[in-house]
């Protein structure tokens, strides 16, 4: 089955998989502004985690680059998830980083 590959561009749309597909989300790291990802948010009947990895920047003289981040998910069940992905600085600085509708069949 192909993999299912999302970035930023991809928040706010509306995606449909089926159950053993592996989805991909990748996003540029928040760190330059002191931000940090939190953990994802969906409905885990519907998905599971299986990975989140950090890639340093590939140009590491590049201000500011804080490289990428990339979460696997697999689907498990029917139904329909928002997966959403924040990252916070402080308690009260909370920012949507991703954030789409997945629907498994």
């Amino acid at each position: 089955m192909k993999t299912i590959s999302l970035t930023a561009a991809n928040s706010g749309g509306t995606i449909t998989a089926v159950k053993g597909q592996s989805i991909t989300v990748t996003l540029s790291n928040p760190g330059d502004g002191g931000y940090q990802f939190n953990d994802p948010q969906y409905n885990a009947s519907v998905l599971k985690l299986n990975s989140h990895t950090h890639a340093n920047p590939v140009n590491s003289n590049a201000v500011g680059d804080f490289g990428t981040d990339t979460w696997t998910f697999t689907p498990q069940s029917s139904g329909t998830t928002t997966l959403s992905i924040a990252a916070s600085r402080g308690t009260a600085d909370v920012v949507t980083m991703f954030s789409t509708n997945i629907s498994v069949q």
